[in-house]
């Protein structure tokens, strides 16, 4: 059972716990990961003023209020009442030019969480993992920290683990040879539960890059244990997916009005 379910948590501390997790968001990511259906950005622009978070400037096509960071100690202490571990974050200003990799992770967080067909039972994100002990941090990881490790919850009651990373560039074949290998000798990485989220163009190369190393032996094989998939894919998938539902959601809505038609032309 994941800490969220044991308490309930207010509104302003679900907020202040994603930015906490996350690192650094926009207006926009907090929108987007808790009322996808409606724009509620000045009550949360309001909100995150009352509560004294953090602001650094931003520019981007996408951002349109800078982003947001825990700058206060005390925010941790907060959210330490509902999870003891939060008293191992630090206070860190975002880094200018890892900004576009955390708003884009941000946004890969908040699509998975939203699948009806997952249940997301626990998610750790890089900034959450980085601030662990190392004997603590080794529970969940080894020396190569990913961008996420999240749990799911598997039709059998049981839960299934998975490393997420997001390539937003291409790193060198060597920097790949490390990292898959480092991936290959863990006993939790089996069934391609490490997914790669690539920015375009990404995908096939890394698919290349494992196959060559499983062709000469430096991996057990190709397709055990990496998923690779185009991020703009992944996100119209999900646009469909919500297009659908939304559909079937207006059709319930509207057959019960048509079946009372009917009963009164009768």
């Amino acid at each position: 059972m994941s800490w969220e379910d044991k308490k309930p948590l207010p509104y302003k501390i679900q907020i202040l716990k994603f930015i906490a997790e996350q690192g650094t968001v926009s207006i926009e990511d907090i929108n987007r990961h808790f009322y996808p259906d409606r724009d509620n950005s000045r009550a949360i622009r309001v909100t995150l003023y009352d509560m004294g978070v953090g602001h650094l400037r931003y520019y981007s096509s996408d951002v349109k209020n800078g982003v947001w960071y825990i700058k206060d100690p005390k925010h941790f202490q907060y959210l330490d009442f509902y999870n003891p571990e939060f008293s191992y974050f630090k206070v860190k200003k975002p880094l200018v030019h890892l900004i576009p990799h955390y708003l884009e992770m941000n946004h890969i967080r908040t699509v998975i969480e939203q699948d009806p067909g997952l249940i997301i039972e626990q998610w750790l994100s890089e900034t959450w993992l980085r601030s662990l002990p190392v004997n603590l941090r080794q529970y969940y990881c080894s020396a190569k920290i990913p961008d996420a490790i999240f749990w799911t919850k598997r039709q059998d009651g049981g839960y299934k683990k998975f490393f997420l990373e997001y390539e937003r560039n291409l790193k060198s074949p060597e920097r790949y040879v490390e990292i898959f290998r480092a991936y290959g000798k863990r006993q939790d990485v089996k069934d391609r539960n490490v997914i790669y989220f690539c920015a375009s163009g990404i995908a096939k190369k890394l698919e290349a890059i494992e196959g060559r190393q499983a062709r000469i032996g430096m991996l057990d094989g190709s397709g055990y244990y990496f998923q690779f998939i185009d991020l703009e894919n992944f996100y119209r998938s999900h646009r469909e997916k919500r297009a659908e539902k939304k559909e079937k959601e207006e059709q319930a809505i509207v057959k019960p009005e048509a079946k009372v038609e009917e009963m009164q032309t009768v």
